[in-house]
């Protein structure tokens, strides 16, 4: 599957690298990649993400716990650069300093691993494919903007950190891989729950040349007009809550095709300034918030209640 490989910014080895480059580093500024999985854990009730991000000069690592049984997320964040190696049709991430090490490899036909190390965290985890993959493509004559993601897989293996320690077995786990040329000045919100029986997901990116879609998987348990296959709905998607800058109001999430409630069980803000007081280069403020959605979506003309649906959502604005 050639859409889980490295695609952009393959030449970068390192800042060194880069500006010798530079002619080339900065025809492909726009260029943009990143890998995003998630999983669910019923019995617990915990969310833990993971996701490798890369553009410019740099790539970042982040892996975030959100436990509600805890007064707010646990999170290891760091700058770094992934080694260039890029074997054909397969996900290769590797990184390893004296202070962390992680790996996360794989493939849709065999599924996908992360080793992490640092500190009090240590992570091995693995994620078999479930569903059938969800492609888009969009060329917006500038833009242009590739995914693949993947519901309802099978998620299992360990987390510590410190002395709490986390067994992720038969865990709801979720896949994607995003790439193409984004505008330097961007904002979305960002939604992708599951449950057993179904699973979400929906994007509006604001701004011109904005990629969007909305698209819900339904298995045979859940009666509909069609089952155990990706439906496309209504892409024009509203993302609303009363007080915009409380993150503990719930969401409510609308189009012609679905009416979703969202109640926040926890959430993590982060900003980034590059340099830290110009803030020239980049200039953004991501939340990712664990989320419980509840509602009805309509397919083919019929409403159905696909359940309490858990997973991310996001809010992401500013210049990267």
């Amino acid at each position: 599957m050639w859409l889980e490989e490295k695609r952009v910014l393959r030449f970068r080895r390192g800042p060194l690298s880069a500006l010798l480059q530079l002619p080339r580093l900065l025809a492909h500024w726009r260029d943009k990649e990143w890998w995003y999985s998630g999983l669910y854990h019923p019995p617990s009730g915990v969310y833990l993400s993971w996701y490798c991000v890369r553009v410019n000069i740099a790539d970042s690592f982040t892996i975030t716990l959100f436990d509600p049984a805890l007064p707010r997320p646990l999170q290891w964040t760091r700058i770094l650069y992934t080694e260039p190696k890029i074997p054909p049709e397969q996900l290769s991430l590797h990184y390893q300093s004296r202070g962390a090490q992680f790996s996360y490899e794989g493939s849709l036909e065999r599924g996908w691993r992360l080793r992490f190390r640092s500190g009090e965290w240590q992570a091995d985890l693995e994620i078999a494919p479930g569903t059938s993959p969800f492609t888009k493509f969009d060329n917006e004559i500038i833009e242009r903007y590739a995914l693949l993601h993947l519901f309802q897989n099978t998620a299992r293996g360990e987390l510590c950190i410190g002395d709490r320690r986390y067994i992720f077995d038969g865990a709801l786990g979720y896949y994607d891989h995003c790439f193409g040329r984004v505008p330097a000045q961007t904002g979305w919100h960002w939604l992708a729950v599951q449950n057993k029986d179904a699973a979400l997901a929906s994007l509006v990116n604001y701004g011109p040349y904005a990629q969007r879609y909305t698209e819900a998987y339904l298995q045979p348990a859940i009666p509909a007009p069609r089952n155990a296959q990706w439906v496309r709905l209504e892409q024009s998607v509203s993302f609303e809550r009363e007080r915009p800058a409380d993150w503990r109001q719930p969401w409510r999430v609308s189009s012609s095709d679905m009416k979703l409630d969202l109640e926040v069980l926890q959430y993590r803000t982060n900003v980034q300034h590059i340099p830290p007081l110009t803030r020239f280069i980049v200039d953004l403020k991501h939340t990712e918030a664990y989320v419980r959605a509840t509602g009805r979506l309509r397919i083919d003309g019929r409403w159905v209640d696909p359940g309490p649906m858990y997973g991310v959502l996001e809010e992401h604005y500013g210049r990267w």
